[in-house]
């Protein structure tokens, strides 16, 4: 994520374990994963901040 974001892995780590802690990431089995309880609020951030999001399938 770090490389992908340009930025130095250290702050991107310690951010992601704030936000594990916090509930809105899940780390499983080392995977970080986005709560659902979260997940539309993030897609829409993202898309607002320009982006790019993959189609919604959480339908299937």
């Amino acid at each position: 994520m770090a490389l992908s974001l340009g930025e130095p892995e250290p702050p991107i780590r310690a951010q992601v374990r704030v936000l594990v802690r916090s509930g809105t990431l899940w780390n499983h089995q080392g995977e970080i994963q986005v709560n659902p309880a979260y997940y539309l609020r993030l897609r829409t951030d993202l898309e607002n901040n320009k982006f790019l999001v993959g189609e919604d399938n959480t339908d299937e």
